[in-house]
Protein backbone atom coordinates (compact mmCIF):
# COMPACT_ATOMS: atom_id res chain seq x y z
CA UNK A 1 0.00 0.00 0.00
CA UNK A 2 3.06 2.26 0.91
CA UNK A 3 4.32 1.78 -2.76
CA UNK A 4 0.91 2.59 -4.57
CA UNK A 5 0.12 5.98 -2.02
CA UNK A 6 3.96 6.90 -3.18
CA UNK A 7 3.33 6.22 -7.09
CA UNK A 8 -0.54 7.87 -6.95
CA UNK A 9 -2.18 10.78 -5.12
CA UNK A 10 -4.45 9.66 -1.99
CA UNK A 11 -8.09 10.24 -4.35
CA UNK A 12 -6.68 7.92 -7.59
CA UNK A 13 -8.44 4.87 -8.10
CA UNK A 14 -6.22 2.57 -7.77
CA UNK A 15 -5.88 3.89 -4.02
CA UNK A 16 -9.34 2.83 -4.25
CA UNK A 17 -9.08 -0.44 -5.71
CA UNK A 18 -6.70 -1.13 -3.27
CA UNK A 19 -8.42 -0.16 -0.33
CA UNK A 20 -11.27 -2.15 -1.20
CA UNK A 21 -8.82 -5.34 -1.72
CA UNK A 22 -7.79 -4.91 1.95
CA UNK A 23 -11.14 -4.62 2.96
CA UNK A 24 -12.07 -7.58 1.64
CA UNK A 25 -9.36 -9.45 2.81
CA UNK A 26 -10.01 -7.68 6.39
CA UNK A 27 -13.63 -9.32 6.14
CA UNK A 28 -12.53 -12.41 5.24
CA UNK A 29 -10.56 -12.69 8.67
CA UNK A 30 -13.95 -11.73 10.67
CA UNK A 31 -12.04 -8.28 11.35
CA UNK A 32 -14.80 -5.87 10.53
CA UNK A 33 -13.76 -2.69 12.31
CA UNK A 34 -10.94 -2.82 9.83
CA UNK A 35 -13.19 -3.98 6.98
CA UNK A 36 -15.48 -1.20 7.65
CA UNK A 37 -12.53 1.70 7.93
CA UNK A 38 -11.37 0.34 4.29
CA UNK A 39 -14.73 0.13 2.67
CA UNK A 40 -15.46 3.71 3.70
CA UNK A 41 -12.09 5.02 2.25
CA UNK A 42 -13.18 3.09 -1.26
CA UNK A 43 -16.32 5.15 -1.02
CA UNK A 44 -14.89 8.60 -0.39
CA UNK A 45 -12.76 8.17 -3.12
CA UNK A 46 -15.56 7.22 -5.67
CA UNK A 47 -17.83 9.67 -4.38
CA UNK A 48 -15.14 11.99 -5.82
CA UNK A 49 -15.55 10.62 -9.31
CA UNK A 50 -19.36 8.74 -9.79
CA UNK A 51 -22.34 9.86 -8.86
CA UNK A 52 -23.68 8.01 -5.98
CA UNK A 53 -25.99 6.07 -7.46
CA UNK A 54 -23.28 4.25 -9.32
CA UNK A 55 -23.05 0.34 -9.13
CA UNK A 56 -19.82 0.65 -7.65
CA UNK A 57 -20.77 2.60 -4.77
CA UNK A 58 -24.14 1.26 -4.24
CA UNK A 59 -21.86 -2.04 -3.40
CA UNK A 60 -19.68 -0.83 -1.37
CA UNK A 61 -22.67 0.80 0.85
CA UNK A 62 -23.73 -2.64 1.44
CA UNK A 63 -20.50 -3.71 2.27
CA UNK A 64 -19.98 -1.51 4.88
CA UNK A 65 -23.71 -1.98 5.92
CA UNK A 66 -22.83 -6.12 5.89
CA UNK A 67 -20.03 -5.52 7.88
CA UNK A 68 -21.78 -3.61 11.08
CA UNK A 69 -24.16 -6.06 10.44
CA UNK A 70 -21.82 -8.90 10.99
CA UNK A 71 -20.00 -7.14 14.36
CA UNK A 72 -24.04 -6.91 16.03
CA UNK A 73 -24.77 -3.45 15.23
CA UNK A 74 -27.81 -4.07 13.11
CA UNK A 75 -29.62 -0.84 14.28
CA UNK A 76 -27.13 1.58 12.60
CA UNK A 77 -28.93 0.66 9.43
CA UNK A 78 -32.34 0.64 10.00
CA UNK A 79 -34.14 4.47 8.76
Amino acid sequence: MEIKLKNFKDGHPEIAKSYNHLAVAYENNHDYNRSIEFYKKTNEIKLKRQRNDNPEILQCTVSIADGYYKKGVSDICRP
